[in-house]
């Protein structure tokens, strides 16, 4: 039987103990009642420098590179190795035509349909703008009988713009004076669709406007699609000449392409190039103050190379804009308008072809990493690429792998599914390898990560990392689980709060009826007389 006093004490700390108690079971039951926001930030190093150039590995080309806009990229590994101004708004020129080529084999399988060649496709060519005046043709005559084959490889190999009008005239839809202006309305929403953000197409052709514009990258991100989406376009662009039907400007019935790295015959000849597109101008005029304003002249060139060296086999894209235009009197030889472009080119498939090459960096059989487990049969699971085969890349040949690559490891949280998104969330489940652990049971496979490879700050892959072995859940940390259970139900905390208040109201009670019985057994007690003697 208790003392008044320790009855006293007993319920002054019976009600705060049972609510200490009950938060921390909870919490260790995976019921928190207070929540904690964790904000990670990370900064990104940057891989170009001040002048807008990046260079994969650091190894720059053996010259200058005259293009004021460049990308190079390897189409086997998906790397890019070199750009410059990649993003800089730049007049595209005839490169326009690779987008109206690409619109025309996107809405038209039947390249055997006969082209219609109306008298307003060559209407703007007459209207006395200055940029439009000595427009390179193909040669058709209104009375030719074309087909949209022959006007595409008008365009593509000779650059005939009257070729573009009537490919946008046939390809278009509405009224006779609206289809060329619908057909540049697709460019621009197939561009977008594609992710060419700086990039705005004004007419089909690419003779100068000022709000004919694109970049390297945005060149770049239309060629790569319409070179790997239509097999006709490669065979389209690799062609050095081509018949078509004998009129009074073609006598020949021949076209010929004007990207010279591809002619056997130019001293701008590259054995391994495979197309695409040249693009340029000597001059091109502005208005102002309602005169007409020159300016120097630009080339663009899009090409692609193949080099099979040994058994793997290298593929490059390179697009370049904004070289300086090499004007008549500047010219030797055979020498052309394109001459930086086509040396660019030539420069940039030497450098990029004797400076880089396919690495093994990461095999299936490699652990990745080693991740302590909580409540397992073991305490670590080893972490494996989640990958068919040994991911290869494009190095430079002087860079160590193991140096130059930089791993960035993250992994699921216990806080949801490894691997998975918080369906509360909707955000993934990421911290830090080096810091967190997993909690058993981990089945062969569980995708518990990822791992991304950098090098210079550009990412090479991101892949998943998969447990390599099962862990089961120990009997004791089952037994904990299923106690945790039953003290993380909704109506625990509750009942505990109603037991706790319940045991304080019976113990006031009881002392309260004590203290009564005492005072009623005082009153029936006769009075203790002091007995004189």
């Amino acid at each position: 039987m208790f003392r008044r006093k320790n009855i006293k004490n007993f319920s002054t700390i019976l009600f705060p103990l049972i609510l200490v108690l009950s938060v921390f079971i909870c919490g260790q039951a995976g019921f928190p009642l207070f929540a904690a926001a964790d904000n990670a930030n990370s900064d990104e190093g940057g891989s170009e420098t001040g002048d807008g150039i990046f260079v994969l590995g650091g190894i720059h080309p053996d010259r200058d590179i005259m293009s004021d806009g460049v990308y190079v990229y390897n189409m086997d590994t998906g790397v890019a190795v070199y750009s410059k101004n990649a993003d800089k708004r730049l007049w595209p020129a005839s490169t326009t035509k690779i987008m109206t080529a690409l619109v025309v084999l996107e809405y038209e399988k039947n390249l055997e349909k006969k082209a219609e060649y109306p008298q307003l496709v060559t209407a703007e060519f007459m209207s006395g703008d200055p940029n439009k005046q000595e427009a390179a043709t193909a040669g058709f005559d209104l009375n030719d009988d074309i087909s949209i084959r022959d006007a595409l490889y008008g365009m593509m190999l000779p650059s005939g713009c009257e070729a573009a009008n009537i490919l946008a005239y046939n390809i278009g839809e509405g009224q006779p004076e609206e289809r060329i202006n619908n057909f540049v309305q697709k460019m621009n929403d197939l561009a977008a669709k594609l992710g060419a953000e700086n990039t705005h197409f004004s007419n089909a052709h690419g003779l100068f406007e000022p709000e004919n514009y694109s970049t390297a990258y945005d060149m770049f991100l239309i060629t790569k699609y319409a070179y790997e989406k239509h097999s006709f376009f490669p065979e389209l662009v690799n062609t050095v000449e081509y018949a078509v039907p004998i009129s009074q400007y073609n006598p020949d019935g021949v076209v010929v392409n004007t990207n010279w790295l591809l002619r056997n015959t130019s001293s701008y000849y590259y054995q391994f190039a495979k197309g695409i597109k040249t693009g340029g101008f000597d001059s091109y005029y502005t208005r102002s103050n309602g005169e007409w304003v020159e300016h120097p002249g630009l080339a663009n060139l899009v090409s692609v190379a193949n080099r099979n060296v040994d058994r793997d086999n290298y593929r490059y894209m390179i697009v370049t804009m904004g070289a300086p235009w090499l004007l008549k009197y500047d010219r030797e030889g055979d020498q052309q308008g394109l001459h930086h472009a086509f040396n660019d080119h030539k420069a940039l498939y030497g450098w990029a072809f004797s400076s880089f090459e396919n690495d093994c960096i990461i095999r299936t059989t490699d652990p990745l990493a080693v991740i302590k487990v909580l409540y397992g049969s073991a305490d670590e699971v080893q972490l494996f690429p989640m990958i068919d085969s040994d991911f290869w890349t494009l190095l430079p040949n002087s860079v160590d792998a193991d140096s130059a690559i930089n791993p960035i490891i993250s992994l699921a949280s216990d806080e949801c599914s490894c691997g998975s998104t918080d369906a509360d969330t909707d955000k993934e489940c990421e911290c830090d390898i080096r810091e967190g652990v997993v909690s058993a049971p981990i089945a062969k496979g569980d995708v518990l990560g990822t791992m991304e490879l950098q090098i210079a700050g550009q990412s090479l892959v991101k892949l998943q990392l998969m447990a390599g072995d099962a862990v089961a859940k120990t009997s004791g940390a089952i037994a904990r689980d299923r106690l945790s259970g039953f003290f993380g139900q909704k109506w625990f905390i509750p009942l505990i709060l109603l037991l706790g208040a319940a045991i304080i109201v019976l113990i006031i009670m009881n002392y309260i009826n004590r203290h009564r019985r005492r005072l009623a057994a005082a009153r029936k007690r006769p009075p203790n007389k002091r007995i004189r003697r």
